[in-house]
């Protein structure tokens, strides 16, 4: 079994300081977002389930990260529940067929809201998670979700993922 994530995950999983995307049932930032996130993989890992990380992903997350990218590097590849996937030539034909489909309704954006460079990256993460018949994409980003469902890979939204269960009460006895 397997699972993609996108980099707004990758990002909140891996540093403290991202600020986490709005709920939009909410429309305000995702309650305790990073406690999902590692409750997530502390899950999956639980299960044996890979968490990949489609390269076009990794690509942005140490763009993001600057300085210490190869620190958090080292972290990714020392965890067993990870995975780097690569934009392979498998991966590549879907992404072109995402990209044909939209570009044969007269739309290249596929009426989606990224710049087109941002789709064709959202368009190789769906692909790479297709190709390695994921059972979910993770992530925050309408357009990925979008193209994923057009693709009909599953996607569970960051908002929707469930917070860890709070440590049950300690009873108090009397004399402690």
């Amino acid at each position: 079994m397997a699972v993609a994530i996108d980099t707004t995950v990758l990002c909140l999983l891996f540093d403290p300081n991202i600020k986490p995307p709005n709920d939009p049932t909410t429309g305000k930032p995702v309650e305790r977002a990073r406690e999902r996130i590692e409750y997530l993989v502390e899950q999956l890992q639980t299960s044996g389930t890979r968490v990949l990380i489609p390269t076009p992903v990794l690509a942005e997350f140490l763009v993001m990260a600057d300085a210490e990218g190869p620190d958090y590097l080292t972290e990714i590849s020392n965890r067993s529940v990870f995975e780097i996937a690569p934009f392979d030539a498998i991966s590549a034909v879907e992404a072109a067929v995402l990209q044909r489909k939209a570009t044969k309704v007269g739309n290249k954006k596929a009426d989606l809201k990224g710049s087109r460079q941002c789709l064709k990256a959202d368009r190789q993460i769906v692909g790479i998670a297709k190709t390695r018949q994921v059972d979910a994409i993770y992530t925050s980003d309408a357009d990925v979700q979008k193209i994923a469902i057009d693709a009909k890979v599953p996607v569970v939204m960051l908002w929707e993922l469930p917070l860890p269960p709070e440590d049950e009460p300690r009873l108090q006895f009397e004399g402690e």
